[in-house]
């Protein structure tokens, strides 16, 4: 079973659960479900140099400085521009490499 396909279970049970209890909320279902779905949105989504650095609020040459020094997050080159996976992103973020190098500078 997919990632996606385990949140929509979850939420209709959910719903299921609350509909009994005749406290069936819509913004409930939808507040407990968008951050696992921005989770799995972020981690199959490609992103631009651009959008990681205005994402993570630090500069662009840091992220450059980071990649050139082999301690920015994996990247991957398109037609000879960066991209970086999102699921390479939150590895990276979990093991908190940005506030190392920030640290450093």
């Amino acid at each position: 079973m997919s990632i996606a396909q385990d949140l929509l279970r979850k939420m209709i049970q959910f719903s299921i659960q609350q509909e009994k209890r005749g406290t069936l909320n819509i913004d409930d279902v939808v507040a407990r479900a968008l951050p696992r779905l921005e989770h799995i949105l972020l981690f199959h989504e490609l992103w631009t140099e651009r959008q990681v650095t205005e994402k993570y609020r630090f500069s662009q040459r840091m992220l450059r400085n980071m990649r050139f020094h082999g301690r920015g997050p994996t990247y991957t080159k398109v037609s000879g521009k960066v991209f970086y996976r999102g699921k390479d992103l939150l590895a990276w973020l979990d093991n908190g490499e940005p506030s190392r190098w920030r640290s450093k500078e």
